[in-house]
């Protein structure tokens, strides 16, 4: 292990060692390594408890066997209050099973005493490790976050949501399998328990009826380019603004909205301007006739040597 990697490194050790020359040989191994050390030692179980709940710790080193308590005792003790903490185990010597059931039950190393040069590179392993743990747990934690993120939005977004798998059938667009969707599908389609279903099966007619959403959606699933667009279902008598696209092969997202309703309006509102409009027509070409008719009763009168009767406005 090369110095430098932990050269001034701060390190807040735990000693658990009842032999004072023991724990000192410990401290000078630690601090020739390089480490930045604040070493506290203790050789009783009731301190050793006192210690892990009064401080804070990098790691415990624990002889194997001590008056009243053991290694097994002090690695359960410290699991229990501070869990996190690596737990190496320094004894003056150790059988190989014995050393095994220790790294089962947690510990993060065990070096005999007469190979103290180990000692730092078993601490550097352990603290990494340990770093990595943290590392892993809040990737885990900011992808559970995500998840829930992901559940919510999915949940309660007012936009219908359908995760589907293309089938095919001869090379063509036959069939597709909804496998997720969410609570707003249902309400803008009206259509209930569709997971893991078949449309053919959701609504029988379908293929025959609306050919061209199949081809629409088989198209995105083979060239992977999204689309969007309005189209009316004859076989659910709907119309819908519909957005897809391919996250993956054979697969598909659909996001829409029913705007039947809107098109109802839509239409209502083109059929009162043609209305308008005609009347507009009707009413203009009357206007018209009039001023033709006033212009000739005009003319007649100028024509006879009396008066005209009508102002014309042009």
């Amino acid at each position: 292990m090369n110095s430098t990697d932990i050269h001034n490194v701060p390190m807040k050790v735990l000693c658990v060692e009842d032999s004072p020359q023991d724990a000192e040989m410990i401290r000078n191994v630690l601090i020739d390594a390089g480490y930045d050390l604040s070493i506290d030692s203790t050789g009783t179980e009731k301190e050793f408890i006192a210690l892990l709940c009064s401080s804070s710790y990098d790691v415990i080193l624990s002889d194997f066997r001590l008056p009243g308590i053991n290694v097994f005792d002090a690695l359960q003790i410290a699991a229990g209050i501070c869990p996190d903490v690596p737990f190496i185990c320094v004894s003056g010597s150790i059988g190989e099973e014995t050393a095994i059931e220790l790294i089962k039950k947690g510990a993060a190393d065990y070096v005999l005493k007469d190979r103290l040069v180990r000692l730092s590179s078993a601490i550097k392993r352990a603290l990494d490790e340990v770093k990595e743990k943290a590392s892993r747990r809040r990737a885990e934690a900011a992808l559970c976050e995500s998840e829930k993120l992901y559940r919510s939005v999915f949940t309660n977004m007012i936009n219908a949501f359908a995760y589907c798998r293309m089938v095919f059938k001869q090379g063509r667009p036959w069939d597709f399998i909804i496998l997720t969707a969410n609570n707003a599908f249902e309400q803008q389609s009206g259509l209930k328990n569709v997971a893991g279903r078949k449309i053919s099966e959701i609504i029988p007619s379908i293929r025959e009826k609306d050919p061209q959403l199949f081809e629409v959606y088989g198209r995105v699933v083979t060239t992977g380019v999204p689309e969007r667009f309005e189209m009316f279902l004859e076989s659910m008598q709907m119309w819908f603004l519909v957005s897809v696209y391919s996250p993956a092969a054979e697969h598909f997202v659909i996001v829409f909205d029913a705007i039947t309703e809107r098109k109802k309006a839509e239409a209502a509102i083109m059929e009162k301007m043609d209305e308008l409009e005609r009347f507009h027509n009707v009413t203009v070409g009357r206007e018209l006739t009039m001023i033709e008719l006033k212009k000739e009763v005009n003319e007649l009168l100028k024509n006879s040597g009396r008066k005209e009767k009508y102002t014309i406005v042009e």
